[in-house]
């Protein structure tokens, strides 16, 4: 009987595990290589998958009465309580990065968000001394029973305190997170707190690591699952991509700018210096196009050498967003032997209710070439 209950306790973190690595598997074979955001995800479900390891081991050497167990009961209950807050660390980094769009100061702070695992980590070790404080188990009247410590409710306190901190950050950042990256804020605290509640209060149970997993699973259908249809040279997202964002946004009555761009003579620079420098060009202006907006907005690789941006602030900052491309734009062509030159068109929505999206991409496609064909007769 004993052996039936531990199956089914592990059924959940086994059928968690799996559901990680098939997603893993998945981020790394469509856009692991091209989208930073995409190896983020890929490291939180690695660390899932790693802590629920830990604690379905934990589980299956549990077995009451077997004392030739203990050993490995007692190291993977270690493990298990020492690297608990590592995918809750590495999660918060993804949002972070998602939120500011900056590897580097999102890489920094996870050194920050680590704190609840550097405190586990000691706390583990400390155990070694002070056996019962974080857990024990127990060799004599019960022989190879587990049994909660003080530390482990220290523990949850410090992490949920975290949580709370983080998210009052994030929320003095809130103009910033548009409605796709707050839905999936509040889905990655709200559903592994909730596991690791019931099985805190619920013992024997194993929601807390499957709760990670179904909110990882939720956040990669919201966010990471656009990220899959790319162009394959410029790592942009495709047209039918930016188009069925669009439909969204017109039904959700929210109000967007749209951004159309080319490059001027791009032919002339194909047939002097080939076509592969053609691809370079292509491939630096869809990098600067990228850095030039947030990390919301789409950029789309339109057809040939025409780019398509939406930009989801709901303000008119389209301006500011082209100056900015401008800019970089002019750095490049500092450190190349032709000038590469952008066409706009530009058209801000703040009525979506009155908007169809052929004719609105019909206008800006019209404004582009208008500014296109002036810009090439106007002597430089």
């Amino acid at each position: 009987m004993g052996d039936v209950t531990v199956i089914v306790r592990t059924d959940l973190l086994l059928y968690s595990l799996l559901l990680d690595l098939i997603l893993v598997i998945y981020l790394r074979r469509h856009s692991y290589k091209v989208n930073e955001s995409a190896k983020m995800v890929s490291q939180v479900l690695v660390a899932i998958a790693v802590v629920t390891v830990f604690e379905t081991v934990s589980w299956l050497t549990g077995e009451v009465g077997n004392k030739a167990l203990i050993p490995v009961h007692y190291w993977s209950n270690f493990l298990f309580l020492a690297f608990l807050g590592v995918p809750e660390a590495l999660g918060i980094r993804y949002l972070d990065f998602r939120i500011f769009g900056d590897k580097k100061k999102s890489k920094k702070r996870l050194l920050i968000y680590l704190i609840p695992t550097y405190i586990n980590v000691g706390f583990a070790v400390y155990n070694l001394f002070d056996d019962g404080f974080l857990f024990y188990i127990d060799s004599v009247e019960n022989i190879n029973q587990y049994f909660r410590g003080i530390g482990v409710t220290i523990s949850s306190i410090i992490i949920y305190a975290l949580l709370i901190i983080v998210l009052i950050v994030f929320y003095r950042h809130r103009r910033l997170i548009t409605g796709r990256i707050a839905q999936s804020i509040l889905i990655f605290f709200f559903l592994p707190v909730l596991g690791s509640i019931l099985q805190i209060l619920a013992y024997g149970t194993t929601f807390g690591m499957a709760f990670y997993t179904l909110a990882l699973f939720i956040i990669f259908l919201i966010l990471e699952k656009d990220e899959m249809g790319k162009d394959e040279l410029t790592g942009l997202y495709t047209r039918a991509k930016l188009t069925a964002r669009l439909k969204f946004k017109l039904k959700a009555q929210e109000a967007f700018a749209v951004i159309m761009t080319d490059l001027n003579e791009f032919k002339s620079i194909n047939d002097t210096y080939g076509h592969s420098e053609g691809d370079k060009v292509l491939k630096r202006v869809a990098e600067i196009l990228i850095s030039s907006v947030n990390i919301e907005d789409m950029v789309c690789r339109y057809g040939g050498d025409e780019f398509l941006i939406l930009i989801e602030y709901p303000e008119d900052i389209g301006e500011r967003i082209i100056g900015r491309i401008e800019k970089a734009l002019g750095k490049y062509n500092q450190s190349v032997n032709y000038t590469v030159k952008l066409s706009y068109g530009y058209e801000y929505v703040s009525e979506p209710s009155k908007e169809n999206i052929e004719e609105l991409l019909h206008r800006v496609d019209r404004d582009m070439y208008k500014k296109r064909d002036m810009q090439l007769q106007s002597p430089e």
